[in-house]
This record gives structure tokens, C-alpha cells and sequence, in this order.
């Protein structure tokens, strides 16, 4: 597990962090605590707030094909710090997996780090990752407002993919009759 000097290290020399929000899956925990020994790394999983508190460069991504890859409910994983791959997994008795919520960010900072980021991580931040006047414009048009209607939503959120658009121009859009 990476350390704080690791984080303060990394940062201070621009490397980016490419990290994977499914990976904080605490149904994962079980696993983590075997493959540690149970020691005080299981307590430092991810913690991508020490990323934010250093300002380190962040890109989000998946890890196919070890798993889920789609962005939407991998925001749920890293906004909530809650199961996605077993929403009714119970950890609220488990303290050390409740402590991990510390970690857990804002849903801007994580869509920030899944657009933004990303295309900073490939020197491509000048041409998309934002919209903004003379960049290329790709996004996507949800039927949910996780803003609005709370992150819960975003686990079945690729579900609520209404339009996306690349390149300014509609690439693909949802049968209104199938919906």
C-alpha cells in the first residue's frame, strides 16, 4: 500500500496517480486483510483524500479485465466508499472497514479525475476532459442528476446513459421505444 512520504514523493516529482475507485470495494476488505496479514496497511487503502491534501495529479480509470470497468458506478465507489460489487455486504460493524470513509471524495472531484485527469495523464488536457471553448467536446447526457438525486444512483448509472456525444457531434443515443 502506498505510503504518505510515497504520496509527498510522487507529487513533488508530477508523477501522475492512476488509481481505481473499484479497487476500494470494501467487500474486497477480506481479501486485502489476508493478503497483508492483517496489519495497519489494510487501515491505508486507497486513500485518495492524501491525494487531494498534496495535490497530486489524479487520473481515474478502470482495470479490465481484473474489474468493472464502467466509470459511472466506479463514482458511486469513490464518492461513498460503499460495496458496489455486493451492495448489501454489511460492514457497518466493522470499524476498520468505517474508518476507510475518510477516504471517500466529492462527486466533482471524481468526475474531475475520471475527465480532466485523464486527459491530463495522456498530455491531452489542451484538447478534451472539460468543456470549454476549442476543446473537443465529449460527454455524455444521463437521465439521472446525481447532483440532484444523491450518488446512490450512479451504481446503476450506466443504465441512465441518455446520449453521448463525441467531438461535439451525437455518436450514439438510446431508443426512446427500449427505454
Amino acid at each position: 500500500m502506498v505510503t504518505t512520504a510515497s504520496i509527498k514523493r510522487l507529487t513533488r516529482l508530477g508523477i501522475i496517480a492512476s488509481l481505481q475507485p473499484t479497487h476500494a470495494d470494501p467487500a474486497g476488505l477480506d481479501n486485502y486483510r489476508e493478503m497483508l496479514g492483517g496489519d495497519e496497511r489494510v487501515d491505508r487503502l486507497w486513500p485518495t483524500t492524501e491525494y487531494i491534501d498534496e495535490g497530486s495529479h489524479v487520473a481515474f480509470g478502470s482495470d479490465p479485465p481484473s474489474a468493472p470497468y464502467p466509470a459511472l458506478p466506479n463514482i458511486y465507489s469513490a464518492t461513498t466508499r460503499k460495496s458496489l460489487t455486493k451492495p448489501h455486504h454489511c460492514t457497518r460493524h466493522d470499524a476498520r472497514v468505517l474508518a476507510l470513509e475518510k477516504y471517500k471524495i466529492p462527486l466533482e472531484t471524481s468526475i474531475r479525475f475520471y475527465s480532466l485527469g485523464t486527459a491530463y495523464s495522456t498530455r491531452d488536457d489542451q484538447t478534451y476532459g472539460s468543456l470549454e471553448p476549442g476543446k473537443q467536446a465529449d460527454f455524455c447526457i444521463l437521465n439521472i442528476d446525481p447532483f440532484d438525486d444523491g450518488v446512490m444512483g450512479l451504481r446503476e448509472a450506466q443504465d441512465s446513459v441518455a446520449e453521448t456525444w463525441m467531438a461535439g457531434e451525437r455518436a450514439w443515443a438510446r431508443d426512446a421505444s427500449k427505454a
